[in-house]
């Protein structure tokens, strides 16, 4: 009987030296303790199952339905994890990021939120207001009239609904900002907003 090797998760990680955002000591938390267990957690629970045994968690949580009952809540959290730290990790560049958004990324802002300043401002208070433990993603809504931009707070793992594609997240556990900013989620978030590819996220937005 032929082998098959088996197909195994890989762990999110930040590509290159993120500082002033993250410390090398924050990024490797997330890369090592936080992702690399998630991961390691979600290839264990996924043995025996080759159906699921996919190299995207994204494609992973999407199908959670065909696995025993038991399982699903524990493969779901282990999958979310990982794909809501892959949308943080998606568009942050080293070297301080690209500062502000690109022209693209703007007319979007403008459609949604009045303008780029409003949508900061907008991003910063709801990282704010959010409660510790979840993230805060912007995601873009498809309809009839369009595409929009829509920001959209989740608790835990909890991934965006599938009528909404994301584009980026930001995480609000406490690990990811307490020894830098202690309780400024305000600063954290942008400077998260500043440590990105906005070139990047602005294909992301329009699909190009």
């Amino acid at each position: 009987m032929e082998h098959t090797e088996r197909i195994r998760v890989s762990a999110p990680s930040p590509r290159g030296d993120l500082t002033p955002f993250l410390s090398p000591q924050a990024a490797g938390l997330h890369a090592q303790l936080i992702c690399g267990k998630l991961a390691a957690e979600l290839n264990l629970l996924l043995d025996g199952f080759p159906a699921l045994q996919l190299p995207d968690a994204e494609a992973i949580a999407a199908r959670v339905g065909l696995l025993p009952r038991l399982l699903r809540e524990d493969v779901s959290f282990a999958a979310g994890g990982i794909v809501c730290h892959s949308y943080f990790f998606r568009y942050l560049t080293e070297n301080g990021g690209t500062g502000t958004p690109d022209e693209a990324c703007a007319a979007a802002f403008r459609g949604a939120f009045g303008s780029t300043d409003s949508f900061f401002y907008i991003f910063r208070e709801e990282a704010q207001r959010m409660q510790s433990g979840g993230f805060l993603w912007l995601c873009i809504s498809r309809g009839s009239r369009g595409n929009t931009l829509r920001l959209l707070p989740t608790g835990g793992y909890t991934l965006p609904p599938a009528s909404l594609a994301p584009v980026f997240a930001l995480d609000l556990w406490e690990h990811a900002y307490l020894n830098t900013y202690e309780t400024d989620r305000r600063a954290y978030a942008d400077a998260f907003l500043r440590q990105l590819d906005w070139e990047a996220v602005g294909k992301r937005i329009t699909g190009k």
